[in-house]
């Protein structure tokens, strides 16, 4: 893939900067760029990766029509320093994805690629890749499914606290996958509105993410075979369940209002299938350390 010949990217990174610099020499003194909706395109993307912008920790790129071809020049760029890259509402698809994973962003902890249509190709790639220091992940919005899924929680991201992939293709492999994967420092993970199932939701409760803070499984497939099967799970170190717009009935509930964090917990199980059994259960419970909304 070649990237175009740049056309004035001098003058072109001046416009795109504004009043954030007054002349071309102070581009280098820049910790912090916010641009999103700029509508710079791979122009724009490429200008900034060319551009003497060597001490960037943080760009903000959200909503700039940038493709595979703006995402490669950024990873080949100048901007090895950056700490946070959002690139969320682009069109950089698995190829821009690719780019950015294979290339050596020591210092990169936050990576935002939500909205950007990726799919399994993309993310077993960056399964693999080089972005091993990443803490915070967003990936949601896209086109992931189980086989992306399996392979990036068999990787190389074992440093990562926050996983958003919500949004997605994702189902009861997928969900098993990142049970059992080597994901251990998780605090927070959103499957929200994917096709995960009690299959699924038991994998997530038995496994390997014990240091789950926030969970988020609203708006799947889960009913009371899979609520129960959270109830006595590992994850006795949640604060915040989600599992809303889901199946879960009564018995559910039950189990749910019985579980014992270590501190306290919140769950929503707004718009399920809890009855007048298991709200009076709930209201009953000994253990007040479970706040349950309905």
């Amino acid at each position: 893939m070649k990237v175009p010949e740049k056309i004035n990217n001098s003058d072109l990174l001046m416009k795109i900067l504004g009043s954030q610099v007054k002349d071309i020499n102070e581009i280098s003194n820049l910790k912090k760029l916010s641009l999103d909706y700029a509508i710079m395109r791979d122009e724009g993307a490429i200008a900034l990766a060319e551009g003497n912008l060597i001490n960037l920790t943080s760009l903000d790129l959200k909503g700039n029509r940038i493709t595979q071809v703006g995402a490669l020049a950024l990873a080949q760029g100048n901007l090895f320093n950056l700490s946070y890259l959002n690139l969320e509402e682009n069109e950089i698809g698995d190829d821009g994805l690719i780019s950015i994973a294979e290339r050596n962003f020591t210092e990169l902890k936050s990576l935002v690629l939500s909205k950007n249509k990726i799919k399994d190709k993309g993310v077993i790639v960056l399964a693999q890749g080089k972005l091993n220091n990443l803490t915070h992940l967003d990936l949601g919005s896209n086109e992931i499914g189980n086989d992306g899924v399996i392979a990036f929680a068999q990787g190389n991201l074992v440093n990562l606290t926050e996983l958003y992939l919500d949004k997605n293709n994702i189902g009861d492999q997928g969900a098993i996958a990142l049970g059992q994967g080597n994901l251990v420092n998780l605090t927070r993970l959103d499957l929200d509105s994917n096709s995960i199932g009690d299959q699924g939701a038991r994998a997530l409760a038995q496994g390997n993410s014990v240091n789950l803070l926030t969970l988020y499984l609203q708006s799947n497939k889960i009913t009371d075979e899979g609520a129960i099967a959270l109830a006595p799970g590992n994850l006795v170190n949640l604060e915040k369940l989600y599992l809303n717009s889901n199946q879960i009935g009564d018995d559910g509930a039950i189990a749910l209002a019985q579980m014992i964090p270590a501190k306290s917990l919140t769950i929503n199980l707004s718009y399920n299938k809890v009855g007048a059994i298991g709200k009076n259960s709930y209201e009953k419970r000994k253990n007040k350390s479970v706040t349950i909304y309905f």
